[in-house]
């Protein structure tokens, strides 16, 4: 079924987890076309970079290793952060009056 297919895959990094939620920033087809028109982009040697890759805990070791060739690396995970669901536990057992809100995020 679809929801044993989705278990077995590894969670993948989306735009949102790198750089947020960037529903108010207004990038039309003009300024895309721009950028790519710029400059060509380099990355001097020996440069620290962040070296991810996506649906992994870790970069692969022969990427780790070639990057490391050329560049300062420093690798983070691919799998995005697993957050609980808010909770809200009203506790009236002691006091009528006292809620009891709480609220846990995992990152």
């Amino acid at each position: 079924t679809q929801s044993n297919i989705n278990k077995n895959i590894p969670p993948q990094l989306t735009d949102k987890d790198l750089f947020g939620n960037e529903t108010t920033l207004a990038v039309s087809e003009e300024d895309i076309q721009a950028a790519l028109e710029g400059d060509e982009f380099r990355v001097p040697l020996n440069s620290p970079v962040i070296l991810v890759q996506s649906g992994s805990r870790a970069p692969e070791t022969i990427m780790q290793e070639e990057m490391r060739k050329y560049y300062t690396v420093s690798t983070f995970s691919g799998i995005p952060d697993r957050q609980k669901p808010l909770t809200c536990n009203k506790n009236k057992d002691k006091n009528e009056n006292e809620d009891v809100a709480s609220a846990e995020n995992m990152n």
